[in-house]
């Protein structure tokens, strides 16, 4: 069917989504960075605790990530990395663009 075979112009929705998780995941470490400079917070376990966990997820989503990219370029024969360069996206001629 044609949907199977559509193509979306930008990020597709799950793609948008690890997006807004990524820079999220960034703010959040950087804060906790952060926190963990200040006197207030210096050696408080918690703050220590949740920064790890945080960068331990941002591995995890960026894995996700390279593996999404990996089997999206697959599945629609669109090379994903090449468009993130250039910001084109080649569309093969047996797609449609959603």
């Amino acid at each position: 069917s044609n949907s199977d075979k559509a193509v979306h112009l930008s990020h597709n929705p799950l793609g948008a989504l690890m997006v807004y998780n990524i820079w999220l995941t960034v703010l959040a470490l950087g804060v906790t960075g952060y926190m963990m400079g200040m006197i207030r917070f210096f050696g408080v376990d918690w703050v220590e605790e949740a920064h790890e966990i945080i960068f331990i997820w941002l591995l995890v989503s960026i894995a996700l990530h390279v593996g999404g990219v990996t089997f999206d370029t697959w599945r629609s024969g669109v090379p994903l990395v090449r468009a993130m360069i250039d910001g084109r996206k080649r569309v093969p001629e047996n797609r449609t663009i959603k």
